[in-house]
């Protein structure tokens, strides 16, 4: 909760060496100090639902005044009036709110689609109030209720409590559009916020040239730092918002836990909850043996809507599965079906951590380890169960990597940059919400990436407020070279990651405030990189890199982080970085050192930087050569990671991560063209150079026919099943346009063979493809729904083809 994480950050209260917190190391003047004026100046724009006008985390009091600027920039925002949503609903702590809508449609789009919204910046969802309120909420917010109350030690605050707050509302039912999207950051940049959050999914992964990525780097170029989430998809090669101008912001958990226990049958299991009350003792049954007559097993036993029996299920404690639909969907559906309590169990085939979620009945979820116990256990006739309140434990092992946080290697840029940059608690947070029916009214308790961007976003709104005259990038740079590996509490000094977990590391505002050194950029840099990874015709921008190709090389972008994912075992790599001395003494000398992880990197990797030790004046840079050598025998195809440490005669130290893949060739194109638009055959050649040696044998794979099916619904949804062999390299599972009349708006979602992984295609219209890399066997499940926003389809038919490439 912000309560929890605030003082595990060093915010508040005493910091890790014994001293303040960063707020009370804050001193925009000399009249005012700490607390009274952590953020004060600052201005951060939230990009998402609206926000809950009267809540407590975003009043104005007697103490709050027209922030003054620092920065040299006015700003200037209005309170747009909406429906019940007046003008005066603005104060001088949310200072500005603006609402779009119309990449969505009209007014009676939003009417019949999002019954709950109106059209003003009001929060109906509740997600936009509590990223607004992690990132920028007052301080000393009292949560009301019997389970939120006198046993916390702190109260709520966010991150830079006295900084003004603007809310852009472009997502409406917690869905939104580029369009609107876009128009909220046209908006933000006019207004001259300072920081953007930007909690928000994104289906850019495989290119920067995404419309609302270039559109990000607009926003940067005016100045303004742009934080944004990593995602939420856990596995690896997953994170998203891959852009080198924004801090991406992975999940970790800090020291507090919140528990229940579950007693079933004479035995005890502790796991994740927040329930408020107890509940039982009662029946106990497994969700599978409650379903209803015709029901799919394998569904009732998730939990799925309409699956489970109310007879079997009415005052009844239900366990049920974690997998596939979201985990606070299975109590809701505990919950209709007549359920008072559910217990959520962790599967082999799932993610082994468990999550304090806010539930429908009082719930309790736990690790997999006990899911075969408390399945016999429920199974016995007349078996009955107790669920208990939850309480708080503080002292764990933290932090540790949320296993829903996404995870590099971001396939954006080829693989050039190391993403996600930095992680920050994002797991089992509590911050304001939208008013609701259940639980407390005006506060939730939500886990993800989601949670962890506004932390960063407000930290770095602290940081300009330090540093106005830093450029976005450089606050970036001083976050991530001063972040820590390894644990802080439990059985601290333990690495809890690596640089695909949590880039750079876990985020130390303290010493952020005195990195040393950091590595910049600006715009020019940004397009360079543009044109070394992701040329496009007509970017007459990258003539520079005709003229000068280093410029373009993207090894050289300067970023606080290194990611080779190229480098053949023989050969050195050398390219540049450039750093700025920001040292509080007058000049500093810093002495480089370098670090590989154990195993195959310790083994095999080694790296020069040049120069070694250099002494430069505060405020100057220093242009500084790196080289990377793979050493001959390494395997192919693997990662390996270390980091470059400089370290100052003040005392400051400044380090970036290093993620290095070896490759068995030196030279082999990404992708070969033919086009048979002039003749009814071409062929084409190309040169492959190994890098090492010995004999190359090379094997021709080609395309297979695909296999189609067709299935008609009456309703918008049609479910067909697919049978995938072995021995695939990929397996494509597409719809087409050409099969339906006036391209309707069709999305297609893919549920592997054990029903634990889905994927999804969701792009404007008709052409939706999903693409699995080496695909289990077996039986996969293909769902066809044809959007609400489409036109009406009498009957749906779907026709779907499964390509296995290089069989």
């Amino acid at each position: 909760m912000t309560d929890a994480s605030i003082r595990f950050l060093g915010l508040a209260g005493p910091a890790q060496d014994g001293g303040g917190g960063m707020w009370d190391r804050l001193r925009p003047s000399p009249a005012t100090l700490g607390t009274a004026s952590a953020g004060e100046g600052m201005v951060v724009g939230i990009i998402d639902t609206g926000y809950s006008p009267g809540h407590p985390s975003f009043a104005a009091d007697a103490s709050y005044s027209n922030p003054t600027r620092r920065r040299a920039k006015t700003f200037n925002t209005t309170c747009q009036e909406g429906q019940g949503f007046p003008t005066s609903t603005c104060n001088l702590k949310v200072i500005g709110c603006k609402f779009f809508y119309r990449g969505m449609g009209n007014e009676s789009t939003i009417a019949t689609n999002y019954p709950n919204e109106t059209l003003s910046c009001s929060d109906a969802a509740g997600h936009g109030s509590h990223t607004a309120s992690t990132a920028a909420g007052n301080w000393g917010v009292a949560v009301p209720g019997d389970k939120y109350g006198p046993q916390w030690t702190a109260k709520l605050s966010g991150a830079a409590p006295r900084a003004r707050i603007v809310s852009y509302k472009a997502l409406w039912g917690g869905s939104g559009t580029a369009a609107d999207i876009i128009a909220a950051l046209e908006a933000a940049v006019q207004d001259g916020v300072d920081v953007i959050n930007y909690s928000v999914g994104s289906s850019q992964g495989e290119s920067l040239r995404d419309i609302i990525s270039e559109a990000f780097m607009q926003v940067a170029r005016a100045g303004i730092l742009c934080v944004a989430s990593a995602g939420n998809d856990g596995d690896t090669g997953t994170v998203t918002n891959s852009m080198p101008w924004a801090v991406t912001v992975a999940a970790s958990t800090h020291d507090r836990t919140l528990s229940a226990r579950f007693s079933v049958s004479g035995s005890d299991f502790v796991g994740a909850s927040v329930n408020r009350k107890d509940v039982g003792p009662a029946p106990a049954v497994l969700a599978v043996a409650a379903a209803k007559e015709g029901a799919n097993l394998t569904e009732a036993n998730l939990c799925y809507a309409n699956t489970l029996n109310p007879a079997l299920v009415t005052g009844k404690i239900v366990i049920c599965d974690r997998g596939i639909i979201p985990r606070v969907d299975k109590s809701k559906n505990v919950a209709a079906a007549g359920g008072v309590g559910m217990v959520m169990l962790n599967t082999p085939d799932t993610p082994d951590n468990t999550v304090a979620d806010t539930h429908s009945v009082p719930s309790v979820h736990l690790k997999a380890a006990y899911r075969d116990p408390v399945r016999q256990l429920a199974s016995q006739p007349d078996a009955s169960g107790v669920i208990t309140e939850f309480f708080p434990a503080y002292g764990n092992t933290a932090p540790q990597m949320a296993a829903f946080s996404s995870r590099g290697p971001t396939r954006a840029a080829g693989g050039r940059l190391l993403k996600p940059d930095i992680t920050a608690p994002g797991q089992d947070i509590l911050a304001a919400w939208a008013p609701r029916q259940d639980f407390n009214p005006n506060f939730a308790i939500v886990s993800g990436t989601s949670m962890s961007s506004p932390h960063m976003a407000g930290i770095a709104a602290l940081l300009r407020q330090r540093f106005p005259r830093w450029s976005p990038m450089a606050i970036k740079s001083a976050m991530m070279t001063s972040a820590y590996q390894t644990t802080r509490t439990g059985n601290s000094g333990q690495v809890f990651g690596d640089p695909f977990d949590f880039g750079a590391g876990h985020v130390d505002p303290l010493k952020a405030l005195n990195p040393g050194l950091v590595f910049d950029s600006k715009f020019e840099d940004w397009q360079n990189f543009l044109c070394g990874v992701e040329r496009k015709p007509g970017d007459t921008w990258c003539s520079v890199c005709d003229a000068s190709p280093s410029k373009c090389n993207p090894d050289n972008f300067n970023a606080p982080s290194i990611s080779l994912p190229d480098l053949q075992p023989g050969l050195k790599r050398s390219f540049t970085r450039v750093v700025q001395n920001v040292e509080l003494g007058r000049n500093a000398t810093f002495t480089a050192s370098v670090s590989f992880n154990p195993g195959n990197a310790s083994a095999y990797l080694s790296a020069e930087v040049s120069p070694a030790t250099f002494t430069v004046n505060r405020g100057r840079i220093q242009t500084l050569t790196i080289s990377i050598t793979v050493k001959p025998g390494a395997p192919f195809g693997t990662y390996m990671f270390g980091a470059i440490t400089w370290t100052s005669n003040l005392g400051s130290t400044a380090r970036i991560p290093l993620a290095v893949k070896t490759v068995p060739f030196a030279t082999v194109p990404a992708s070969v063209t033919l086009s048979t638009a002039q003749q009814p055959s071409v062929s084409g050649s190309y040169s492959v150079t190994a890098a090492f040696s010995g004999t190359l044998e090379l094997t021709a794979y080609g395309a297979v026919p695909a296999v189609v099916a067709t299935g008609t619904a009456s309703d918008k949804s049609s479910f067909l099943g697919f049978s995938v062999p072995e021995g695939l390299a990929y397996a494509r599972f597409a719809l087409f346009a050409q099969d339906y009349s006036g391209n309707p708006e069709l999305d297609l979602f893919v549920f592997n063979p054990t029903l634990t992984a889905v994927w999804q295609s969701a792009q404007p219209g008709s052409d939706e493809a999903v693409l699995v890399r080496n695909p289990s066997p077996g039986q996969y499940i293909l769902q066809v729904y044809a959007n609400y926003s489409s036109t009406a389809i009498p009957e749906l038919k779907a026709r779907l083809s499964l390509n296995p490439i290089c069989m």
